[in-house]
């Protein structure tokens, strides 16, 4: 009596199977150049707000390019060996200061790390995130020193083999900045003021650790950083009347200052499709003013 399937059909759907494994651990292996259609004209003050992370698994575990199949990934696009780190600052569970509200939010189209950062940065590269900081070379400003602006480039590693971006939004001290960022995780969401410190022992931002939302502290993993790509010079603008700087691109987003008639601020950039314009406020943060409210200085 034959056997079915026959040893052919057998051999046929192991092929299938394997390669269904394997498109499932390229689909987690961190930020690639999978962009969102409609990207620049996405919506920011028409976000679900919602937790993403129920039942999610600790902060040790879960982590954007975690391969849950030792050893199967083979592709060392990027991949830097693991960083030095701080003993100390590996200490730390809290973030310094105690006023912060990191929170995820559901944009209306799933969200990679690479479109997100070029829309919110206006820096306009393209390529997996790890491939950032050579390509920036000769086009933008790059630096080991934490800006308002400034789009952080983390290598390829065991842990993000396509690396990440994500956009610095304010400097708590010489350890500590806060990030917007997107499909950190691998959920395909928006992170907002993300606390990330820095452990390299010479504190020179080589070497992270990124706060992890649904626990309310800062996750174990540590992550190689290439270092920091700075937007173009910032245009010097003045405020027509008093103006309200917002944390985000809405009237409804949190008011982080309000500067009087003729202040100046530094311009990084316009929101593409959105009639608000990003600002370095105080050197120390970014936030955005209503472009009606500010005009170029003469």
């Amino acid at each position: 009596m034959g056997h079915w399937p026959p040893a052919s059909g057998q051999g046929f759907f192991k092929v299938i199977s394997r390669l269904a494994i394997l498109s499932l651990i390229v689909a987690v292996t961190g930020c690639n150049t999978v962009e969102t259609t409609q990207t620049n004209r996405l919506d920011l003050e028409r976000y679900s707000f919602r937790n993403a992370y129920d039942g999610a698994e600790d902060s040790v575990s879960t982590w954007p390019g975690h391969n849950v199949f030792p050893g199967a990934f083979s592709d060392p696009r990027g991949v830097d060996s693991e960083p030095a780190y701080d003993e100390r600052s590996m200490a730390a569970t809290k973030a310094s200061f105690s006023g912060l509200q990191p929170r995820i939010v559901a944009p209306r189209r799933p969200l990679q790390c690479v479109p997100y950062a070029r829309m919110v940065s206006g820096i306009a590269l393209r390529g997996d995130a790890h491939t950032w900081w050579k390509s920036a070379e000769g086009k933008f400003g790059r630096g080991h020193e934490p800006l308002p602006g400034a789009v952080m480039v983390v290598k390829g590693s065991s842990k993000t083999p396509l690396g990440h971006v994500a956009v610095v939004t304010k400097i708590l001290n010489e350890r500590e900045i806060l990030v917007d960022h997107a499909n950190w995780l691998n959920n395909e969401q928006i992170h907002l003021a993300t606390p990330v410190i820095d452990v390299s022992p010479a504190n020179d931002w080589s070497a992270i650790r990124v706060w992890y939302t649904p626990g309310a502290q800062y996750g174990a993993g540590v992550y190689p950083v290439a270092g920091f790509i700075y937007p173009d010079s910032p245009s010097l603008y003045i405020t027509t009347a008093n103006a309200n700087v917002r944390a985000h691109p809405s009237t409804s987003a949190v008011r982080i200052a309000t500067l009087p008639r003729r202040s100046r601020v530094e311009v990084l950039g316009k929101m593409s499709g959105s009639p608000w314009y990003r600002v370095r406020y105080e050197d120390k943060a970014v936030g955005y003013i209503y472009a009606r409210l500010i005009k170029p200085t003469s």
